[in-house]
């Protein structure tokens, strides 16, 4: 009898050792199961994605791209026809700096910045967020001596000063360079938000990227920089707005943002101090602090793009104030970006769309999140869509103006000294359709190029850090000779072209993987139902 007892005692107190042990085991694996949103059931098909996008959203769009082409085309004729090279090109000097400024921001903010960014949190981390430290550096530098420089010395384009600097032909050379950075550039603007926006609405890539080159074309050749400044303004203030509107209702809709962090930290997506000097790390302090300010610096400091800005409003310290003026937008377009990452992986961290093939490519993430997650909300979609829109209209504009400059001042004045303003109008006014037209042919290879923001970003750095290092020497280095830019810049643009180009069109993508759970079907008893895709054979998936 004492024998049976004391085995009877000795199995029940193995059995509740057990039992705890499994409680232990099973709340430590729970402790590392993100918590998904409870209406997180299944993936949308693209069938269903289309049915989300209603008439209503369609017409949020068409209002969007009327009113910007509105705009251009008053600017253009408010005050009669703009019949003058300097009207077109520097708006006579006369322009808020204001709207200037908001003007560079919107230029700056390309559709593949908000797509990029997005994707760049929910597949590797927030490190990109430290991008902000840059953009002080960049700006303090801009504003405190190159554009000084610049509109003291009273250019039409940054790149007359290299002819002062240097010679001629350094000149000309950067030109070439430039436009062609510039075309790469709107092929790469146009594809990309085309391509997100038609892989999920329905509307047909070559539709986006018509309607947008054509509205463009529209107010841009005839309205020229004022036309482009104010329908840049407008455009920012409709992405900020979508963007704004897009991360309250994400953070509302999927428990709030102590939630979404909390599970951006399980899903080691939180980092921002990574100071490794390592060049095989991705993201580091000091890439994205000083690389970043180099880079960017090239847009701003020395892109005719943004340098054109410059001479349009009155004063030296108006052109200072607009740039200052750049801080506080970029800063909130970056976070908004980053935020939505977050949301996009707090959404899908246990099931990622690209593995499951509902999307295609990591820059389609965001549009998808927005009609999966929003799209049941009328007009949450269209809003996004048109801000999409608004953010690729106001490069492509800008892009188009910089390069109808460009080419006018540094190509057709020297070859043609003599034409009259008049004429020249009317030859910008052509150039603007000209150039229109060769983005849209080669936005047919721009599809080779990968995800967006490392297209972007390769082109800056193949193109864009290349010109701004001739500027650079040639204001802060008096003794550099002109043989020895055309050497130095040669060796480094082969260098550059060769590491950006080849590692775009080599581009490798890790992606979250549908992953089975270690958790057997005796630990449903510790979770919520709610939280639970579906199980098979005595096995919990989450995906």
């Amino acid at each position: 009898m004492v024998k049976v007892r004391s085995t009877t005692i000795r199995g029940t107190v193995s059995t509740i050792i057990k039992t705890a042990a499994r409680m232990v085991a099973t709340t430590r694996v729970m402790d590392d199961i993100p918590m998904i949103p409870n209406d997180a059931v299944s993936l949308l098909t693209k069938e269903k994605l289309l049915e989300r996008f209603t008439p209503y959203d369609y017409t949020i769009v068409v209002l969007m791209l009327v009113c910007s082409g509105a705009i251009g085309l008053y600017c253009a004729f408010a005050e009669g026809l703009q019949k003058t090279t300097r009207q077109l090109l520097s708006a006579n000097g006369r322009l808020s700096p204001t709207f200037v400024s908001l003007s560079l921001t919107a230029s700056f903010i390309s559709a593949t910045f908000v797509l990029g960014n997005a994707a760049e949190v929910y597949q590797n981390s927030t490190m990109i967020f430290v991008t902000i430290g840059s953009y002080v550096f960049m700006l303090a530098t801009t504003a405190s001596f190159f554009v000084p420089i610049f509109y003291e010395l009273g250019v039409n384009t940054c790149y007359q000063y290299l002819e002062l600097r240097f010679s001629r032909l350094v000149r000309m050379a950067a030109v070439v360079l430039y436009i062609i950075e510039m075309l790469i550039y709107m092929s790469v603007s146009l594809y990309a938000p085309a391509l997100a926006i038609s892989s999920i609405t329905g509307i047909k890539l070559w539709t986006t990227v018509c309607a947008i080159s054509i509205v463009c074309t529209l107010y841009t050749s005839v309205g020229g920089i004022k036309a482009v400044v104010y329908t840049n303004a407008f455009q920012l203030v409709v992405m900020l707005i979508a963007m704004i509107v897009i991360v309250i209702s994400g953070y509302a809709h999927l428990g709030g943002f102590n939630r979404v962090w909390k599970i951006a930290e399980r899903g080691k997506r939180i980092h921002f101090t990574d100071f490794r000097f390592d060049p095989t790390v991705r993201h580091t302090v000091w890439g994205l602090v000083i690389g970043a300010a180099i880079s960017n610096m090239g847009s701003y400091a020395t892109n005719n793009m943004m340098v054109l800005r410059y001479f349009t409003v009155s004063s030296l310290n108006a052109a200072k104030w607009a740039v200052w003026m750049n801080l506080p937008l970029l800063v909130a377009v970056l976070s908004l970006s980053c935020l939505s990452g977050l949301l996009m992986f707090a959404r899908y961290h246990a099931c990622d769309p690209i593995a499951n093939k509902q999307v295609t490519s990591s820059d389609q993430l965001l549009p998808y999140f927005i009609l999966d997650v929003l799209g049941a909300t009328t007009g949450m979609s269209g809003l996004f869509v048109a801000g999409i829109f608004a953010a690729s209209l106001s490069s492509i504009s800008s892009a188009v103006n910089a390069l109808c400059n460009v080419f006018y001042i540094d190509i057709v004045l020297i070859c043609w000294p003599s034409i009259s303003s008049e004429t020249g109008a009317k030859v910008i006014v052509g150039l603007g359709a000209v150039f229109s037209l060769l983005a849209i042919i080669l936005v047919v290879g721009t599809s080779s190029m990968g995800q967006v923001l490392p297209a972007t970003v390769a082109i800056n750095s193949s193109v864009g850090a290349p010109l701004f290092g001739l500027f650079f020497v040639g204001i802060f280095f008096p003794t550099v000779t002109t043989l020895g830019v055309y050497a130095n810049s040669f060796n480094s643009e082969e260098l550059r072209r060769k590491l950006s180009i080849g590692q775009l069109f080599n581009h490798s993508r890790d992606s979250l993987n549908c992953r089975e759970s270690s958790i057997h079907i005796s630990a449903v008893l510790f979770v919520d139902v709610e939280y639970i895709r579906f199980y098979t054979g005595g096995r919990v998936f989450t995906c």
